[in-house]
């Protein structure tokens, strides 16, 4: 997750139960202190859409993976996203 859509936000890493376990105060990820965040990105990833079908998936993705629940789309919004129809 940290390699696609960044280090979660201070306030998500404060509010959970066991962030401890995952990330220090700052959000900098501590759980796997030899593993590397590989250097990827959503845009990276899908290289077979160009243009306004690519932007439209990366809205739809990026709807989906968020670390904030309550920023994140529900399954009738993202069934309903203009991208899959």
């Amino acid at each position: 997750m940290v390699a696609l859509i960044g280090p979660p936000p201070a306030d998500f890493v404060q509010r959970s139960e066991t962030t401890e376990q995952c990330f220090d105060r700052n959000g900098a990820w501590i759980a796997l202190e030899d593993a590397v965040v590989p250097p990827i990105s959503q845009e990276k990833l899908e290289w077979r859409l160009s243009g306004n079908e690519k932007e439209s998936f990366l809205y739809f993705l990026r709807s989906m993976l968020t670390w904030l629940p309550e920023e994140r789309r529900t399954a009738r919004q993202l069934l309903e996203d203009p991208w899959l129809l």
